[in-house]
């Protein structure tokens, strides 16, 4: 079986970068080590991507457990397009019209 290419939205990129930046600031290397978690998480939906939870329709949505995140994706033919990386504590059905 041929391997998913995963593309990340602007969005998407966006919410990542920022909240890297605010567990940066909020201890040092904290960051860094969010971003490994999300990359790795990322690396499982490119390996087993029906593997999540369904959240609405067609979007999945892993939980990485230590930072109380979701990312939340589709996925097409031959991609799996990331549209949210997204803090648990916000209301999921807030990225339901970016699907």
């Amino acid at each position: 079986m041929k391997k998913r290419r995963l593309t990340l939205c602007p969005e998407a990129r966006q919410e990542l970068e920022q909240a890297v930046e605010w567990y940066e600031v909020r201890l040092p290397d904290l960051g860094r080590q969010f971003r490994a978690e999300v990359y790795r998480a990322l690396d499982n939906v490119i390996a087993r991507p029906a593997l999540y939870a369904k959240f609405r329709g067609a979007t999945r949505k892993p939980v990485l457990g230590r930072f109380a995140c979701l990312i939340f994706y589709l996925v097409e033919t031959g991609w799996i397009i990331v549209f949210a990386v997204f803090q648990a504590k916000r209301d999921p059905f807030d990225v339901a019209t970016r699907s």
